[in-house]
């Protein structure tokens, strides 16, 4: 196995472990909302997890479409939730015009 192929390994396995500690503090999070925990150090605490996971997930590259799926999947199914984790209204809406969803983005129409 080359160096290179072994470092693609390495890439990967690391992302994977982003991808189940973005899942595993979602659902922490959709447990601390679940439970009437809004506003106590319990929900607060679980934001900053997800938002720390999901944060260093995007910096190593795992697109914000699969993110947003791990999220839903965890238990963040509504805006409220996702904006609990970080996810801004804005940025939301960016990531389902690019997906498609949503008004064709104003670059699309000019060009």
């Amino acid at each position: 196995m080359t160096t290179n192929n072994r470092s693609n390994i390495g890439i990967k396995r690391r992302n994977l472990g982003l991808g189940y500690a973005v899942a595993d503090r979602g659902r922490e999070l959709a447990a601390a909302r679940a439970a009437e925990d809004e506003g106590t150090t319990a929900e607060m605490v679980a934001r900053v997890g997800v938002r720390q996971a999901v944060t260093a997930a995007w910096a190593q590259g795992i697109e914000h479409s699969v993110q947003l799926s791990t999220l839903t999947e965890a238990g963040l199914r509504d805006d409220a939730a996702l904006a609990a984790a970080g996810w801004e209204p804005a940025l939301l809406a960016a990531v389902d015009r690019s997906l498609g969803w949503g008004r064709p983005s104003r670059a699309a129409a000019a060009g």
